[in-house]
């Protein structure tokens, strides 16, 4: 396998791996969320990695590559962004649990 075709499968990959991990964060799961959230991070980092080295390549599908960052990159934004609103969440629940002495 050489270089060219190396750092092809590169970019296809972080390609397939950005979009797997925005539709999974599309999914709502009920059960074992945690655990879902943790494989989002992995598999939205390792298309993170191999869409960086297929960049910095010489050769290679740099636009399935540059693609895969791209989504890579909203992929984290969005997280970021229902991580906090759900830290958030919790928090209001506890302090209007503390207010009004509702029981768990």
């Amino acid at each position: 396998m050489d270089l060219n075709s190396r750092s092809r499968w590169m970019g296809i990959t972080s390609f397939v791996l950005s979009l797997v991990a925005l539709i999974s964060l599309q999914i709502p799961f009920s059960n074992s969320v945690i655990n879902m959230f943790y494989a989002i991070i992995i598999i939205n980092l390792l298309g993170l990695i191999f869409g960086l080295i297929a960049i910095y390549k010489d050769k290679g599908s740099k636009k399935l590559a540059l693609t895969g960052v791209i989504i890579c990159l909203v992929v984290f934004f969005e997280f970021s962004l229902g991580y906090i609103s759900l830290l958030k969440s919790v928090q209001l629940e506890q302090t209007l649990q503390s207010l009004f002495n509702i029981p768990l």
